[in-house]
């Protein structure tokens, strides 16, 4: 939050339209909060949300899983949400419990790899694509396919080795740049095995760190 200020104090006053995705949300003791968001302009930004417990609308417009517009104004010292608006609704995430899991580790991982107030547009637009893509029935393939995205956003790659000599490392690069619609039809060429080492290696990455 304290990056996020310092940075927004140096932008000139004044409103600011973006789409946006939410993060996190803290409600305060004086019915106002604290928003998480992610920007194509700003990456990871903290904003004040005020009258964010008693304003029905912004309640139900400000939540997960949601593509939105937002207004936010900066001020002198600090960025506030003055509107929101939902453009999209991600619902392929809604379906079920295990759906739901994995949307909320998307938003995790992108909290982790997205640096604060740094402009991020390209892995914005992937990020979109991939969450409107979202298919409930190929959880483990869109999964795997979002960490490949985010890993290569955040600059890491797995580290081959015997275990994986099988696999054609191809693969990796294939499911991050194939065109979804081709990814979803040809998922089923790649071995659940193969799937099940990527992952668990990318995973061993995303731990190390």
């Amino acid at each position: 939050m304290a990056r996020s200020l310092a940075i927004l104090e140096n932008m000139r006053q004044g409103t600011i339209e973006t789409t946006a995705l939410l993060l996190r949300r803290t409600q305060l003791s004086d019915n106002s909060g604290i928003i998480e968001l992610f920007t194509p302009e700003y990456g990871r930004i903290s904003v004040g949300a005020r009258y964010l417990q008693k304003s029905k609308k912004m309640r139900k417009e400000l939540d997960f899983f949601r593509i939105m517009k937002v207004q936010l104004f900066q001020g002198r010292s600090r960025m506030s949400l003055r509107r929101v608006q939902t453009t999209h609704l991600l619902s392929a995430f809604l379906t079920k419990y295990e759906t739901l899991t994995i949307g909320y580790e998307w938003l995790q991982r992108i909290r982790d790899h997205v640096p604060e107030g740094t402009p991020c547009p390209s892995f914005f637009k992937t990020t979109l694509a991939e969450m409107t893509a979202f298919d409930p029935e190929c959880t483990e393939a869109c999964d795997v396919r979002f960490l490949t995205q985010v890993m290569h956003f955040a600059g890491l790659c797995p580290i081959w080795d015997d275990e994986l000599n099988h696999i054609d490392k191809k693969m990796i690069g294939f499911m991050r740049d194939a065109p979804y619609s081709l990814f979803l039809k040809k998922k089923n060429q790649i071995p659940h095995k193969a799937f099940e080492l990527a992952k668990k290696r990318m995973f061993q990455i995303m731990e190390s760190l």
